[in-house]
């Protein structure tokens, strides 16, 4: 397996999805909120110089739609004054925008075919419809 990476400067969030964004690929992302900076903090255990993760969480890419947003599959919690989503959750790439909120983003191309792509989302939105939910307990636990 063969990898390259660019790194990219001067550009905005907005700008990298537009250019790099497609069906099947993977993002990686640094948030600033204090619960994504813990998340990055217990990786360090993983870095061989103890240094924190740049990486908080991963979204499945999907697409633009016919609205012409870039759309993600994405296990999140989601807190609202009147409901709580926790698992998987379809969203816009909206959310990802804000240089400030996401200081840290990369994306991966695994370079998958037209059929594996297929398969990946199809997955993806199998989880979406069955309402696939994460444990909280597991997720403290492996903090």
């Amino acid at each position: 397996m063969t990898t390259a990476h660019t790194l990219v400067a001067n550009c905005s969030n907005a700008e990298f999805f537009d250019r790099y964004a497609a069906p099947g690929r993977v993002a990686l992302v640094g948030l600033a909120s204090w619960i994504d900076r813990q998340i990055r903090r217990s990786q360090r255990r993983l870095d061989p110089d103890g240094s924190w993760s740049l990486w908080s969480h991963a979204l499945l890419l999907e697409g633009r739609r016919l609205d012409g947003q870039h759309w993600l599959l994405e296990s999140d919690l989601d807190l609202h004054s009147h409901f709580v989503r926790l698992g998987v959750q379809e969203n816009r790439i909206d959310k990802y925008l804000d240089e400030a909120q996401a200081p840290t983003i990369a994306i991966l191309d695994f370079g998958l075919d037209a059929l594996q792509t297929q398969a990946v989302l199809s997955e993806g939105l199998q989880l979406l419809a069955t309402g696939a939910r994460y444990s909280i307990p597991k997720v403290i636990a492996s903090w």
